[in-house]
């Protein structure tokens, strides 16, 4: 997963004092900044959009010296949020800094069907369904047709062969069917809540 750096907004003056440059204490739950300067956090975790942060600041921002470089906030100095999925989020991006080829093969791999599936065809979230099981039976369905309009697309610029294309569309249809026959069984094994 591919995560964005700090929004414009988000960003001290000078770039040497964003974030990402206060070291974490795990065991005490503090930030360091640049200046050697403790932030704390209050104890409350807070509720963002889709996740819960703690903030971390210091009564120390109003005396220091490198204050314009670091926040433009008047009032409270230097805030940094840390998501309840901090740690994860920087495991990842160490594990794409250290490969970086095996990243940039994932999404021209992965990447391209998401995308197209998400922005160019408009589902992005499935809202009509209240189980995993009648959701997933959509995106299968969604995967299907993204599958076939491939196959579609490379058939027509390479010019196959007739029997290839009958080929490789029958093995599309048994795909299709193959996603019916699963939703038809849950539905009549009654796992489907209807």
């Amino acid at each position: 997963m591919a995560v964005p750096g700090i929004g414009r907004a988000s960003q001290a003056p000078d770039l040497n004092y964003n974030s990402e440059h206060f070291k974490y204490n795990q065991e005490n739950d503090t930030y360091t900044c640049p200046q050697k300067n403790t932030l704390k956090s209050n104890g409350s975790t807070y509720k963002g959009r889709n996740y819960r942060f703690k903030q971390y600041k210091t009564n120390k921002c109003r005396t220091c010296t490198v204050r314009a470089s670091c926040t433009t906030s008047k009032i409270n100095g230097k805030v940094i949020q840390r998501s309840e999925f901090q740690q994860y989020i920087e495991e990842n991006a160490k594990r794409v800094l250290q490969n970086p080829q095996t990243y940039k093969k994932r999404q021209a791999i992965v990447e391209h069907p998401y995308g197209t599936i998400k922005r160019q065809w408009g589902f992005s979230y499935i809202s009509t369904k209240k189980t995993m099981q009648r959701a997933s039976a959509d995106v299968g369905f969604m995967f299907i047709a993204y599958n076939l309009k491939r196959i579609w697309n490379i058939l027509k610029t390479k010019k196959q062969t007739l029997f290839r294309a009958i080929n490789i569309c029958m093995l599309s249809v048994l795909d299709f069917l193959g996603v019916l026959a699963l939703y038809s069984s849950l539905y009549q094994k009654k796992q489907i809540a209807m």
